[in-house]
């Protein structure tokens, strides 16, 4: 599908390392209704484009952005063979 990258999405570290250890004062529904929001409205996000027709513009620019965000690896060992290939090309160019 044609689709351009994405919004920004807020990955704050300090949004995630909150604790909620002796805060029953705070209203977290509140506190994070912008976040709520977001997740509640998710399915209107979901990619609705056309079809790609061989102009890979759109694909170029959205993997660029995918690779950004993305952890597409969870460890070293899963990311072995591309880590290794990306360095042989380097090392070629």
């Amino acid at each position: 599908m044609k689709q351009v990258p994405p919004d920004i999405v807020d990955t704050s570290v300090h949004l995630h390392k909150i604790s909620l250890q002796g805060k029953l004062d705070k209203d977290w529904v509140q506190e994070h209704a912008v976040y709520i929001d977001r997740w509640a409205h998710r399915e209107e996000h979901i990619a609705d484009a056309p079809a790609l027709d061989g102009d890979t513009t759109y694909l170029a620019a959205y993997m660029e952005s995918y690779r950004k965000t993305t952890r597409r690896y969870i460890t070293r060992d899963s990311a072995y063979w591309e880590i290794m290939v990306e360095s042989t090309v380097e090392l070629l160019l």
